[in-house]
């Protein structure tokens, strides 16, 4: 009952309020249907009297106050002259009496327009809080979206396209944080002015966050829009002066059109979010959704999530690669290589996973894995070859070496085993700290103190300046795979490992060569002098249930067990 009401009654206020003539026609006949029944009921001294009100509630309604005063001399007229006190005794009304009920039906026309014109305002501006900012004028995103949708059912020609343009200002945060909010407001809105003046006149502009602005441009392709924003793009950096000084402003835009890459207003504003990101290194030029890095970007997501739960389940393992002594062929220890195998995707690479982890913090998980995993191969390793000297290697990132509790991590860790910790060595890419080095150097000498051994990883690949090794408090060096793998052919990669040989003993660090899948190569390195060799030439990756038994089979020293042990 209540919803049949309400779509009976509803729709016919609405009709009410948009077209002026019916409001006129159904005011007019509620008119005469109140003289008739006063009239018939017997005159303006009875109750009926009051029926009056309604056709002067709905003037008022639809005219305001105009509507509610013209409403109300109307009633005074059809109330006063023309109709009687009495009908039956055909008394008339005393003009006193007619002017002043006028008068008070003029006054409830005037206060209900009044009431209504308060109510609209007040409803016009909760609208215009919800849908514009107050700082720039412009639409919101709701706004924006029915505007998106409104273009869409416009649709006529296929031949016709939209672009949307998504622009982020990235100097904002750095005004924010420099010269307070109300400076970045103001930042903001010479932007939104500087993008305004540019887009042409069939455009839709609105912001659409903090430092980001939308713009619709109708009827448009994609070579005009992308003129049009490489057009903002000049014009925005053009300085605005912030107290006193000349600012620059930097911005990055994504283009979506409309509708090659989509129809739905949400879906084609996150897609012009993602092309915003989808090429960070160019901001001079609007960046085109790719369909392809989004995917991308939306599975390395689906990664992360999954990479979360396979650490909580303990699916990431440790595989053992051992580094060996160049001259002896003793092992000297192996570094602990991560593998995850994915229950739909299968065996998935550590360059695939292991950025992302670094860029979530889940690194850090990974990391405390890998601590766990070298004191379970510290203790294999010492079963078989009880009384060596060795390393077990794991990798760590920047993130560890520049958190403070990463010591106390190590020796929570091994508790009563602190003895174990000078069978442990840390490779660090040089890549990952350089930033922070000022920062890591505290920590790594902390490290070192326990007993804790550090090495450079994958060196040559990244900066290796000489004043970040000298800095850096390190015992290894290890050479990359991508040098070592191509040094019987190529002479230029000769000369890098034999300087980098060189380097290390210059400096007391030891060397070791990476990717090393060949005797001739082996034999190369071993003449130059490099310590410690590790590849495939030596061994593949092994869990650690296999690791023992190669250590058996492949170091003299090892511990034989008698004939007919089994394995435990």
């Amino acid at each position: 009952m209540k919803n049949r009401l309400k779509d009976t009654v509803y729709p016919f206020f609405l009709r009410l309020h948009q077209n002026p003539w019916i409001a006129g026609i159904i005011i007019a006949i509620l008119f005469l249907l109140s003289w008739l029944i006063v009239f018939e009921s017997g005159g303006t001294k009875y109750a009926h009297l009051h029926i009056i009100y309604f056709p002067i509630v709905l003037a008022a309604f639809r005219f305001r106050v105009i509507g509610g005063i013209i409403a109300g001399l109307i009633g005074m007229i059809l109330m006063g002259p023309i109709m009687p006190l009495d009908v039956a005794a055909a008394e008339p009304q005393d003009l006193n009496n007619w002017l002043s009920r006028g008068g008070y039906l003029c006054l409830f026309g005037l206060t209900i327009g009044l009431l209504h014109q308060a109510i609209l305002n007040g409803q016009n501006e909760l609208f215009r809080i919800l849908n514009y900012d107050p700082v720039t004028n412009l639409p919101l995103f709701e706004a924006f979206r029915r505007k998106i949708t409104a273009a869409s059912n416009t649709f006529t020609d296929p031949g016709i396209q939209h672009v949307i343009l998504n622009f982020e200002i990235i100097t904002a945060a750095d005004i924010r944080s420099s010269f307070g909010n109300d400076a970045s407001e103001d930042f903001i809105k010479a932007c939104a002015d500087r993008i305004q003046s540019i887009l042409p006149g069939r455009s839709y502009l609105a912001r659409g966050g903090q430092s980001t602005f939308l713009a619709l441009i109708e009827r448009v392709n994609q070579t005009e829009a992308q003129k049009i924003a490489d057009n903002v793009v000049v014009s925005l950096r053009s300085p605005v002066m912030m107290q006193g000084l000349p600012m620059r402003i930097e911005s990055r835009v994504g283009m979506v059109v409309f509708p090659d890459h989509g129809t739905h207003p949400d879906d084609l504003v996150r897609k012009s979010f993602s092309a915003m990101w989808q090429s960070p290194e160019r901001n001079d030029t609007a960046s085109v959704f790719d369909d392809t890095e989004d995917q991308t970007r939306r599975e390395n997501i689906k990664l992360l999530s999954d990479l979360g739960q396979a650490i909580e389940k303990q699916e990431i393992v440790f595989f053992a690669q051992p580094k060996t002594c160049a001259r002896t062929g003793l092992v000297r220890g192996c570094e602990l290589l991560v593998r995850w195998k994915h229950a739909e995707s299968g065996m998935i690479p550590p360059d695939r996973f292991i950025p992302l982890a670094e860029k979530s913090r889940l690194i850090s998980d990974i990391t405390k894995a890998s601590i766990m995993a070298a004191r379970s191969y510290m203790i294999a390793t010492e079963k078989v070859l009880p009384d060596i000297d060795y390393r077990i290697a794991i990798n760590v990132s920047g993130w560890d070496v520049t958190e403070s509790e990463f010591p106390k991590q190590l020796t929570a860790a091994f508790e009563d085993e602190l003895w174990r910790l000078a069978n442990l060595e840390l490779e660090i890419t040089e890549t990952s700290v350089i930033e922070d080095l000022s920062e890591a150097k505290p920590i790594l000498a902390e490290l070192r103190k326990l007993g804790v051994h550090i090495a450079i990883d994958d060196f040559g690949t990244g900066f290796s300046s000489f004043s970040y090794l000298k800095d850096f408090p390190a015992d290894t060096l290890k050479i990359d795979q991508s040098f070592v793998r191509e040094v019987m052919q190529t002479s230029t990669d000769a000369i890098l490992v034999r300087r980098t040989i060189e380097l290390s003993k210059d400096l007391g660090m030891k060397s070791v060569a990476e990717g090393v899948e060949d005797s001739a190569a082996a034999d190369w390195l071993t003449e130059q002098g490099c310590d410690m060799l590790q590849g495939y030439w030596i061994a593949k990756p092994m869990p650690l249930s296999e690791w023992p038994t190669w250590l058996e089979k492949n170091d003299p020293r090892a511990r034989k067990k008698p004939e007919g042990l089994v394995n435990s």
